[in-house]
């Protein structure tokens, strides 16, 4: 998976950057940090990788995990991972 930022406001979509994965053979991927906002439940994400991270606030976390679960394969991937614990 790669985060992807797309500029809108030109006449076409542009992009200005890519945040691509780790390399493969050291097992890919970003890596995932969850911050705890104490006894609300809420939490931010952290998505690192060796040159950049993005920061995502809880507000859109919670926004992220409600369109998760009212789309079909978001819920059902979901419901695998909770059901496997991994």
């Amino acid at each position: 998976m790669a985060i992807r930022l797309v500029d809108y406001t030109g006449d076409y979509p542009e992009t200005p950057y890519e945040m691509k994965e780790a390399n493969v053979a050291r097992d890919g991927g970003n890596e995932i940090v969850l911050d705890s906002k104490g006894w609300s439940g809420d939490f931010d994400i952290h998505i690192n990788n060796e040159n950049f991270s993005v920061y995502i606030t809880h507000k859109t976390v919670h926004k992220l995990l409600v369109a998760l679960c009212h789309d079909r394969n978001g819920y059902y991937k979901l419901r695998e991972i909770v059901k496997n614990r991994g």
